[in-house]
């Protein structure tokens, strides 16, 4: 009971810390009376059902109702994902190994699970590739994945005890990243979209790329009607990390061809976040498919026509 009590107390004491923080922060960026900030603030969390720091992100301070209503909150899409997602079937993408057998076809490498190959087999395999790529057997690719060179290592029993430890399990050839996407960063880019399979009908609802740095998880804004990188990349904390204008992606109408294929073959998931990219050749690996999460990012304001959030597409496309 007492640990209760602390663990409702400490998130109080978080809740009223970040709220004065955003009242702050918005009556400096707009003028308004901090009162109206705070009774609008609680107005916003009962009737649109968005956080503390959705109604900072959003701008709703700067809108009305009807645009208010345009916006998809986590609380609101977490309604949704309770009648969306059936969970006895999430292990087709959980699991990683059977995620990689399912789609075998999409994945464009060759996957490996180190267990399951002799030490001479894993020899032959690095000593034919020189640098793999390895990743976990649960979670996403991007916190996953680690690039492991033979150069690196005294011998190759070091390079495989590194790897098992590390616990990334599945190995593959590492893939060198299509030159356009080295413009944005010499790591490892993903390019994401989100699907919604509905009575055998796929409709794409966002997209967004990622890659990591230093550490960080680097997203940025796609148009998904072009493939286009628009606006500033954003780390996690919503610093700024540089700045793209029309910038279009390689092989991004083979990628979304590709998200309605794949979209239809789990059609008993509805909702699914694709992740791709696109190698030196143009051609286009499927990494990894998780359920979509990152509700506040493709929202933004910035990002955003007329203010018009993905509430109202995203209706639409679980109606379809």
């Amino acid at each position: 009971m007492k640990k209760r009590l602390k663990s409702f107390y400490n998130k109080l004491k978080h809740n009223i810390k970040l709220n004065h923080k955003t009242i702050n922060y918005v009556h400096d960026v707009s003028g308004i009376m901090r009162i109206v900030i705070f009774f609008d603030l609680i107005w916003c969390k009962i009737r649109y059902l968005v956080n503390t720091n959705e109604y900072r992100i959003f701008k709703y301070y700067r809108i009305g109702g009807n645009l208010r209503k345009t916006y998809l909150s986590k609380r609101i899409h977490n309604i949704f994902y309770k009648f969306n997602i059936n969970e006895n079937v999430l292990n087709i993408i959980n699991n990683k190994e059977k995620f990689n057998i399912r789609f075998r076809n999409y994945i464009n490498n060759d996957v490996k699970n180190i267990k399951e190959i002799s030490f001479k087999g894993f020899e032959d395999y690095t000593s034919m590739h020189n640098e793999i790529l390895c990743r976990s057997t649960s979670g996403s690719f991007l916190n996953s994945y680690k690039i492991y060179r033979l150069c690196d290592y005294r011998s190759f029993a070091y390079m495989s005890d590194s790897i098992i430890n590390d616990k990334l399990l599945l190995i593959e050839p590492r893939i060198i990243q299509h030159r356009d996407l080295d413009q944005i960063t010499n790591n490892m880019v993903l390019i994401n979209i989100v699907s919604i399979c509905n009575n055998k009908n796929v409709e794409l609802l966002t997209s967004t790329i990622k890659f990591r740095d230093d550490n960080r998880i680097i997203t940025g804004y796609v148009d998904i009607n072009n493939g286009y990188l628009t606006g500033n990349l954003k780390d996690e904390h919503d610093n700024i990390y540089s700045y793209f204008y029309d910038y279009k992606l390689p092989s991004y109408d083979i990628i979304k061809n590709l998200t309605k294929v794949v979209a239809l073959e789990l059609s008993e998931i509805k909702e699914v976040e694709w992740t791709f990219t696109v190698d030196n050749m143009g051609e286009v690996h499927l990494m990894d498919a998780n359920i979509w999460k990152d509700t506040t990012f493709t929202q933004q304001p910035e990002y955003l026509d007329d203010y018009v959030g993905l509430f109202p597409k995203f209706k639409e496309c679980l109606k379809k």
